[in-house]
């Protein structure tokens, strides 16, 4: 009767101490995020001081150590002569079944509805030609495999182009290094330019000449520059002009092309810097540009809405209307 008596006070000595341990290490964390505060310091959250280990002892994240590792590793993959150990093994899904990946880019050949091109915002491009049965990796021999847009070529849809950078610029953002075209259906690929602007959001092709092509832009997420807006060739990539340009901090997160009048363009502007000092994500360029001017230089004229917030994905609706909707923090707004 004794020993279970005592160890019963044991246990409930014991217990006491753990809820006394644990009720320590909760004051002692807010304690340190307290004095933290105070001091005027900052507790990283987890993307920024994944960039903060990668920039030490610098405060601000090298582009150009970036680029060129991402090379590095690009020419380390090409120059190898040995066969990598299992890559050639039979190897069966295993799981999980309940996780994806992140799509930012379909198109869908306009004759052939089997024929499939996917892009992901850090995977690269997968095509199938066989309606989904079966995908192969085709953009897998480039240094950036983040996507924003694919498109086909109007006039020939074995043309095919791609904007490279995640459009989505999360937490720990994917920049690209361009456009790529593909004259053979994906087979092999070809930059045609607009490498420094990091994010190509959205590719828009004139309908009835395939020189004429639109490409916007975020830009680079880590700084504020001049390279974003709405850029512009006539000559099938050969070189662009930049024909909208809001602010340092305002890129272009999606464009739309009239399909009955080309020269008829929207632009949906978004104020997004992410680096590991600043995350912002709104300010007074995020709103839709309307342009009726051939999109010459500064041809983007008056702004189709003044709302101020976060203009996320525009959609056209209708054949011959000119009614737009663009989505900003859930609401949506028509201008004609």
């Amino acid at each position: 009767m004794i020993f279970k008596k005592t160890t019963l006070n044991f246990l409930r000595s014991l217990v006491a101490l753990c809820m006394f341990c644990f009720a320590f290490g909760i004051w002692q964390s807010n304690h340190a995020a307290h004095e933290a505060q105070k001091e005027g310091t900052k507790l990283e959250e987890p993307s920024d001081y994944f960039f903060l280990q990668r920039a030490y002892p610098e405060k601000n994240f090298s582009q150009n150590t970036y680029l060129r590792a991402m090379e590095a590793a690009q020419r380390q993959v090409l120059e190898r002569t040995e066969a990598l150990v299992g890559v050639d093994a039979n190897w069966r899904t295993e799981g999980p079944g309940n996780l994806g990946a992140r799509v930012n880019a379909v198109a869908v050949h306009p004759t052939n509805e089997n024929i499939i091109y996917v892009g992901f915002s850090g995977g690269g491009i997968f095509k199938t030609t066989d309606g989904g049965a079966n995908w192969n990796p085709i953009f897998d021999a480039q240094a950036y495999l983040s996507i924003s847009d694919i498109i086909l070529d109007p006039q020939n849809p074995e043309i095919v182009y791609v904007g490279t950078g995640d459009v989505n610029i999360s937490g720990y953002p994917f920049v690209g290094n361009g456009v790529f075209r593909s004259k053979n259906g994906g087979q092999t690929w070809t930059n045609i330019g607009l490498n420094d602007q990091k994010i190509i959001s959205k590719i828009k092709i004139h309908p009835t000449n395939s020189n004429i092509i639109y490409a916007a832009c975020m830009g680079n997420p880590f700084v504020r520059d001049n390279k974003r807006g709405v850029y512009k060739t006539v000559n099938g990539g050969a070189s662009w002009s930049q024909v909208l340009f809001i602010s340092d901090q305002t890129g272009i997160v999606d464009l739309l092309l009239n399909p009955s009048n080309p020269n008829i363009l929207y632009a949906a502007g978004w104020d997004r810097i992410r680096n590991n000092s600043e995350s912002v994500l709104s300010g007074t360029g995020a709103k839709v540009y309307k342009t009726t001017m051939r999109c010459q230089l500064g041809g983007f004229g008056r702004r189709a809405s003044d709302n101020g917030t976060i203009a996320d994905r525009l959609s056209y609706v209708g054949s011959k209307s000119e009614y737009y909707f663009c989505a900003l923090r859930g609401y949506r707004f028509r201008v004609e």
